[in-house]
């Protein structure tokens, strides 16, 4: 299936989103996606992830897929060294997120909130959408008041019903928002991150401390809290199980996630550098 030259990837930087992306539809990684990952790596490639996850839920799939590099969680809120098991980069939500946060707990009753500092997750209430959170990510998770909250959290995720998130949304637009914004990651999360933080920006961090090249950066994924890594990249790639919203950012659309899209993008990463002799400019 594929040549042997050494050093074909060499300068260049993968980066995967987990959930529709790198990961199927059961959760799992399809074995051409880690048959595609090792080629990539082994041709000199750098490969890592990009996610919402923290660092503790995405770590098997990091280890597994074999990140040969800083991997972005938390929406960008996290640069996590897996090798180091360390945090590198960490971006913190302002002091006045509690404030913002109560009146989001009082004004809507039917959602659950979780607060994350790395990979501790504070559980200020629950519901259906958290407890199925956790049942599917199998983290565990700290009981917490107001009063406890902590100063120096990441990221916010709220869940409830998209229709009910789309209130939420609403309703926080008119907030005091100071240093923070809000975004879906999923149609039933809502989740309020550090002013200016995302995937994209983050990954842009990973690639400089690499001695990646902006042209020489790649990025697939699927879903909203995508656009900034695909629009910040040199090369962006989507799934085709996408939104047809988030494929209009793509320069390919891969696969369906279910069939190896990762493995579709690093072939046609492939096509281009052996065509080109490096990756095409943007």
């Amino acid at each position: 299936m594929y040549n042997n030259e050494n050093n074909l990837f060499e300068g260049i930087l993968l980066l995967s989103d987990l959930d529709g992306t790198l990961l199927d539809s059961k959760k799992d990684i399809p074995h051409r996606n880690l048959e595609a990952i090792k080629y990539f790596k082994d041709k000199g490639g750098l490969f890592t992830i990009s996610t919402g996850r923290c660092p503790s839920s995405a770590k098997n799939i990091a280890l597994k897929a074999g990140v040969n590099c800083s991997a972005v969680t938390l929406n960008g809120a996290l640069v996590y060294d897996y090798e180091k098991d360390e945090a590198v980069i960490r971006h913190t939500l302002p002091d006045g997120y509690k404030h913002l946060i109560k009146k989001i707990y009082d004004a809507f009753p039917q959602i659950g909130i979780q607060v994350y500092i790395e990979s501790n997750i504070f559980v200020l209430r629950s519901n259906d959408v958290i407890d199925k959170f956790f049942i599917i990510e199998k983290q565990p998770y700290i009981n917490i008041n107001f009063e406890n909250l902590p100063n120096n959290s990441n990221k916010i995720l709220i869940g409830g019903s998209h229709e009910m998130l789309l209130k939420v949304r609403e309703y926080v637009e008119h907030l005091d928002m100071a240093g923070m914004y809000g975004m879906f990651t999923d149609p039933t999360y809502y989740e309020i991150l550090p002013a200016n933080v995302n995937k994209g920006n983050s990954a842009l961090k990973v690639a400089e401390v690499y001695k990646v090249k902006p042209n020489n950066t790649v990025a697939i994924g699927d879903y909203f809290n995508d656009i900034d890594l695909l629009k910040s990249v040199g090369y962006p790639i989507t799934t085709d199980n996408a939104p047809k919203e988030i494929k209009t950012y793509a320069n390919f659309i891969a696969g369906h996630c279910d069939n190896g899209a990762v493995a579709d993008a690093i072939e046609h990463i492939e096509r281009l550098v052996r065509r080109k002799g490096c990756m095409p400019k943007v």
